[in-house]
């Protein structure tokens, strides 16, 4: 797929595609939700190539991997035939069973977010079948494995610190927390941890509970922040003598002409890039700096 920046419709084409496909999720992977990483990481490079942060040169860079991500899995992007617009209360009703509890480090929240934003773009997409498809995959998420975090049997019952009241303060600590990745993904006496990946996800929790305010849903926003900072004490859960990973020998900055060039194909770069560019945004550079991710940006390189 040739790509061409110059024309708007194209750009928001990504949103569209990307909203198509975590619709097609559960119909193609019933309740497997993280396959829907397709459909958010389509989205989330669409809204990154609407903002004015990026170059020519990397927005070209970018959607070429958008590009890719959509040959690559071109069953997710059949178009749902047009209808009738139903309501999208299911998935605002969805997003706030995932805001509840902790479960899978927030997807169904970042998920169901990203899929807000882009309604807004393209009401007319809001189908029963979509609906009912990117709902699907949310109840899916709430679905999650109790001894996901090292050392802890059942992280639903786990006592966590009260709650940060502040949304900024909370999203400001969860970057900086977030950043501090020692420890690659792997197995402890049988069993694997996320403990890079599940420090990805402070971040992209973190900028879809602003995301859900910015969106006139701060209600939600308020009521997942107490699983935000749940989440981030599960996360330095980690048990002693393992090997720390090295420090990078480059630096990665998002908005580098060479960025897109330089990281791997992980869907969660562009997931983590977008998430780093709305949060820089919001609070700025001396709160969030964008290189401090070059960790996690190397591990998945």
């Amino acid at each position: 797929m040739a790509s061409n920046l110059n024309q708007e419709t194209h750009i928001n084409s990504y949103v569209s595609s990307g909203l198509t496909a975590l619709g097609r999720n559960a119909q193609l992977k019933g309740d497997q939700w993280f396959m829907g990483h397709i459909g958010a990481a389509t989205m989330a490079g669409g809204f990154m190539l609407e903002s004015q942060r990026l170059t020519e040169r990397a927005k070209a860079q970018l959607a070429a991997r958008l590009d890719r991500v959509i040959e690559e899995n071109s069953s997710f992007f059949t178009p749902f035939e047009a209808k009738s617009v139903v309501s999208i209360d299911p998935l605002v009703e969805a997003i706030a069973e995932n805001c509840k509890t902790l479960s899978n480090s927030g997807h169904g929240v970042i998920y169901g977010t990203l899929a807000l934003r882009a309604l807004e773009s393209f009401l007319d997409m809001a189908v029963a079948e979509l609906i009912d498809g990117v709902v699907a995959t949310l109840v899916a998420a709430t679905k999650d494995n109790p001894a996901r975090y090292y050392g802890i049997a059942d992280h639903a019952v786990f006592n966590a610190a009260p709650a940060e009241s502040d949304l900024a303060t909370a999203i400001e600590r969860a970057y900086r927390l977030s950043c501090e990745v020692t420890l690659r993904d792997q197995s402890v006496d049988g069993q694997h941890y996320f403990f890079a990946g599940e420090k990805i996800h402070g971040i992209t929790h973190a900028q879809a509970l602003l995301n859900l305010t910015q969106l006139g849903y701060a209600d939600l926003a308020r009521q997942g922040l107490v699983n935000l900072c749940k989440q981030l004490e599960l996360n330095e859960q980690r048990p002693e003598g393992l090997q720390e990973v090295a420090t990078p020998t480059q630096s990665f900055n998002v908005l580098d002409d060479t960025f897109w060039g330089q990281t791997g194909a992980d869907l969660h770069i562009i997931k983590l890039a977008y998430s780093a560019i709305e949060l820089n945004n919001a609070l700025g550079d001396d709160h969030i700096e964008l290189e401090r991710l070059s960790r996690h940006f190397a591990l998945m390189s």
